[in-house]
């Protein structure tokens, strides 16, 4: 029911990337990753130079199981201020943890 109401947000203006990015979220969590994926392809392009907008990416591409794409944007968000604390006790990031690039990061959560 959400991702419906969000894509018709999304129908009325595109290119907003709130709206992009909301939906490309719901996607994720709902493992419609093709789609959460297409999405954030879009968002890249349209969300500024900010750390929470990279964090918001680094949660679409982990829960769609893109590690490499999550640590990348988590380091992106990390230079741009994000507090490194929040990121490692996030549920989201679960599936990162044990790896030493995501330690490095973001420290050990144990």
């Amino acid at each position: 029911m959400a991702c419906e109401l969000l894509e018709a947000r999304v129908a009325d203006d595109p290119n907003d990337p709130q709206s992009l990015s909301e939906l490309a979220d719901y996607s994720a969590k709902a493992n419609d990753c093709e789609r959460a994926m297409t999405l954030v392809s879009r968002l890249e392009a349209l969300l500024p130079e900010t750390g929470p907008s990279y964090h918001q990416m680094a949660y679409i591409y982990a829960l769609c199981g893109d590690g490499d794409a999550a640590i990348q944007a988590l380091a992106r968000a990390v230079e741009l201020g994000e507090p490194a604390e929040i990121i490692r006790q996030e549920d989201e990031f679960a599936d990162l943890r044990g790896r030493v690039d995501f330690v490095a990061l973001v420290g050990d959560s144990s």
